[in-house]
């Protein structure tokens, strides 16, 4: 009984580590201004996103910190998100 316990702990053990997913990569591929007051300044982002993994991710929305040179620069979110099919080929 120990023995069957063992290799179905081992089984589930090994299916779950095949779920794990990669992080996306994200780059920004274009900036565009769109409203800029004395303390406040508005930009479009396009955002080029590289799914390493074998399956889809979708997302309902995203948030994000802008960093340069270890600095944070902005801040944003958006709801205009869909989902991005997987490259990595089995």
């Amino acid at each position: 009984m120990k023995t069957v316990m063992a290799r179905l702990l081992a089984v589930l053990l090994t299916s779950c580590a095949s779920f794990s997913l990669q992080k996306p990569q994200i780059h920004i591929a274009d900036i565009q201004p769109v409203k800029t007051t004395l303390l406040e300044q508005s930009f479009d982002l396009t955002l080029r996103v590289q799914n390493p993994n074998n399956r889809e991710l979708t997302a309902k929305g995203i948030s994000f910190d802008l960093n340069v040179a270890g600095e944070k620069l902005a801040t944003g979110v958006s709801n205009q998100c869909r989902g991005h099919p997987g490259s990595r080929r089995r």
